[in-house]
């Protein structure tokens, strides 16, 4: 059979991938997956099809078949022989890897989109026992990511009745215009001719917080660029940060934990707006930079417990649970 490997693209590659030709419906289909519950379905237009052909390849064979442009293979004996005006490959048939579609029930459609769904992915965390913070739920009311001390939520009418959690390692696979469906135990996300699917998480999150997580009693306005400069050079020595309100200013501060070497960093950041009577807080580095990234208002707020954003155009939480400390001070 005469094929090009504009039907292979390298982007869908997965650890199987069964290539069917089906010369009466002039179709290629491309079924590629990686056998622990995700995959690609692909589907060509091929017309002059010599035959039907069924065939499993390795995702080496599928990289290496997409790079030979026009080539003729023949299947026989699980041999498949491919050969191109300058090249000849002998590959093995992987046809005891049973590649088959997934089973689905009755879909729902999802009103948020594939990006909506991976804006909160550096919040999902890992945990063996817990595996409801190993992906992104999606509830009727919207999405939540969390690590167990830091939260992602975005409020948005999902389409749902119910709640799922997708995969983090699926997220990768989402493309920005495709249109989602779900069974609630698979979702696929279907893009013209390509349909990516991926089986879900048994257990979803439920929203954690409260309203007192989310009401907070001191804000500040400032350059957030510049206070996560302070931050990182402030981490360079110490795991975890103290942020102090002091004469208008904000201090940040090295919090070495037992083991780590007490150096002493004090950096000065500009408040353009303060609202409260004390704020006195540590807690770790790299969840405070996750809570205030991207904060266009540069307003953040403190309660007794987190460090909260609002984004209002978008209705996003992010939020970061403070250490417990005797020096902890949030005072409206």
């Amino acid at each position: 059979m005469r094929l090009s490997s504009d039907f292979f693209n390298a982007k869908y590659a997965m650890e199987y991938n069964r290539v069917m030709a089906v010369a009466a419906a002039e179709v290629i289909v491309i079924h590629s997956t990686d056998q622990a519950g995700m995959g690609f379905i692909c589907k060509y237009r091929a017309t002059g099809l010599s035959g039907d052909m069924d065939f499993t390849v390795s995702k080496r064979d599928y990289l290496t078949i997409a790079k030979l442009g026009e080539f003729d293979l023949t299947v026989k004996s699980k041999k498949i022989t491919v050969k191109s005006s300058k090249a000849k490959f002998v590959l093995t048939d992987m046809v005891d890897i049973h590649v088959e579609e997934p089973e689905t029930g009755d879909m729902e459609s999802l009103s948020i989109t594939p990006a909506e769904i991976t804006d909160g992915k550096e919040f999902i965390g890992y945990d063996k026992t817990k595996v409801q913070m190993n992906g992104v739920t999606v509830f009727p009311e919207g999405i939540i990511a969390a690590d167990g001390a830091s939260f992602y939520i975005k409020y948005k009418r999902s389409g749902l009745k119910g709640k799922i959690n997708i995969p983090k390692e699926s997220l990768q696979y989402l493309e920005e215009d495709a249109v989602a469906a779900t069974d609630g135990r698979v979702a696929v996300f279907a893009n013209g001719n390509r349909m990516f699917y991926t089986s879900l998480i048994a257990t979803a999150l439920y929203d954690p917080t409260k309203d007192e997580h989310k009401e907070p009693l001191v804000t500040l306005k400032l350059n957030i660029s510049e206070l996560l400069a302070a931050i990182d050079m402030v981490k360079g020595y110490t795991k975890a940060v103290k942020l102090q309100m002091k004469d208008g200013v904000l201090h940040v501060k090295s919090s070495p934990k037992p083991g780590e070497e007490d150096h002493e960093i004090d950096i000065v950041v500009e408040v353009q707006e303060y609202h409260g009577k004390a704020l006195c807080m540590r807690m770790d580095a790299d969840r405070l930079k996750k809570a205030i990234r991207g904060t266009e208002s540069g307003i953040i707020g403190f309660t007794k417990t987190n460090v909260v954003t609002h984004d209002e155009k978008e209705d996003v939480y992010k939020i970061a649970m403070l250490y417990a400390s005797k020096d902890t001070e949030v005072v409206a």
